[in-house]
């Protein structure tokens, strides 16, 4: 009979929390939202100035991810200067 090792359950702070998926969600959702309405400008099916409603949200959504990536870069949060990712690239030789 082979023994397998027993690996306990994750506990509460290695689990990613829900409030952390919801927004990396909603981020993704917006990109993807953004991409579509922009193909859909630059193929000439969609005017988003005929409609008013559709242009705000074009420009809300646009001003929430442009907001998004200039407050990620001002604070580091891309994991580069991440001590633990630092001291486990040492650890492997790059």
């Amino acid at each position: 009979m082979a023994t397998h090792a027993f690996t306990p359950p994750p506990t509460p702070a290695s689990r990613p929390r829900l409030r952390d998926w919801l927004l990396s969600s909603f981020w993704v959702a917006d990109a993807m939202l953004l991409a579509m309405l922009t193909f859909f400008f630059v193929v000439g099916d969609m005017r988003p100035w005929e409609t008013t409603g559709l242009l705000v949200a074009i420009v809300v959504l646009a001003a929430l991810w442009i907001g998004r990536l200039v407050i990620e870069h001002r604070h580091g949060a891309n994991g580069a200067r991440d001590l633990e990712s630092r001291s486990a690239r040492e650890r492997r030789g790059f």
